[in-house]
């Protein structure tokens, strides 16, 4: 039985009565209708029935996990050490016991929920303007930026509680540092740590380091806010100098070992890790490889390059599986369909 989506709405054939066939044919459509007139989509029709086969031959839960440590390592370390990083710059601690951080400095009561609204305010104007810089400056300088003020804050917060005596006095300088300091965090590591990991990851293994991210994140926050108040009793200022010294190694850590990834698609980010001074080591030859079996968008795919493609493709590197005869079978409904027309 034949699909009634191989035809036209007045019942004419248009495409081949195979369910293979038809689906290819329906590919050729969407990609004419997306792409600017007169392209070649061949070469990326080819790139699409790649992915496909990789994505079956992915097998079960067991097998992609051995991928995955072992094919996709800088992405599964970006996907820990972003959310991680984010949560030690005390990220939680601020958000939910600022009171109870002012008041144990010697803040009063009223002033400690006073200072809890201020911040939650210049919070929803830092994440106001996020939204518009995250984009127009590059990842890289904006960790760099954000992490410099971050630790700053913190170790300057921590010098002021170890000099000078507290009580409230000394309250309105911490209000300010506090205020800057999640300024910096809304506008570069917050929105960054949720960006570059979602940026970074390949579409086959996309579900599962997003899963990990997930799990990183909400686990570094639960212990964090656990230990964050017996710290604070324990070492008092100490507690901000720990969270200075973990954003200044974190943010340092996220900018040697994750690349730059604004403005790149996402079908080229693994170019900026086959690039990269440390990762493109062990990936460079692999990324190589694996970029020679995408198909040029230019040239015509005929029979005999669409069996070099499948030759050059079959191999343990790319995990590849076309098929040819599928392929030419949709391009030669599509120009007869195109001269009929």
């Amino acid at each position: 039985m034949r699909s009634s989506a191989c035809y036209g709405s007045g019942g004419a054939e248009r495409a081949p009565a195979s369910a293979p066939a038809c689906c290819l044919w329906r590919c050729v459509q969407l990609l004419e209708r997306i792409r600017p007139a007169g392209s070649d989509t061949s070469g990326e029709l080819l790139q699409m029935r790649a992915a496909a086969g990789r994505a079956a031959s992915a097998g079960k839960t067991a097998q992609r996990l051995q991928s995955l440590v072992t094919h996709h390592k800088p992405e599964v370390v970006a996907s820990m050490l972003w959310p991680l990083v984010l949560m030690l710059t005390g990220l939680n601690v601020l958000s939910t016991w600022t009171p109870n951080l002012l008041m144990a400095l010697g803040a009063g009561s009223a002033f400690a929920l006073r200072s809890n609204t201020v911040m939650m305010a210049v919070g929803l104007a830092a994440a106001l303007l996020g939204t518009f810089i995250v984009e127009r400056v590059g990842r890289r300088t904006l960790l760099a930026v954000g992490g410099s003020v971050i630790a700053a804050t913190m170790a300057l917060l921590a010098l002021l509680l170890a000099v000078v005596p507290m009580g409230p006095a000394l309250m309105p300088v911490a209000l300010v540092l506090l205020c800057v300091n999640r300024v910096a965090l809304t506008c570069t590591l917050q929105p960054l740590a949720a960006t570059v990991p979602a940026e970074v990851q390949p579409l086959q293994v996309r579900s599962d380091t997003s899963s990990l991210t997930t799990g990183i994140r909400n686990g570094s926050s639960f212990l964090v806010t656990q230990f964050a108040l017996p710290l604070l009793c324990a070492v008092e200022w100490g507690l901000f100098l720990i969270f200075a010294g973990c954003t200044a190694v974190g943010t340092v850590a996220l900018f040697v070992l994750i690349p730059e990834t604004r403005g790149l698609p996402l079908e080229e980010v693994h170019l900026a890790w086959a690039n990269h001074w440390l990762w493109g080591r062990s990936q460079h030859m692999q990324q190589r490889k694996a970029s020679s079996c995408i198909a040029p968008p230019a040239p015509a795919v005929d029979s005999s390059s669409a069996k070099q493609l499948a030759a050059q493709c079959d191999s343990k590197s790319c995990h590849v599986a076309v098929d040819v005869s599928g392929i030419q079978q949709g391009i030669n409904y599509h120009e007869q369909a195109n001269q009929q027309a």
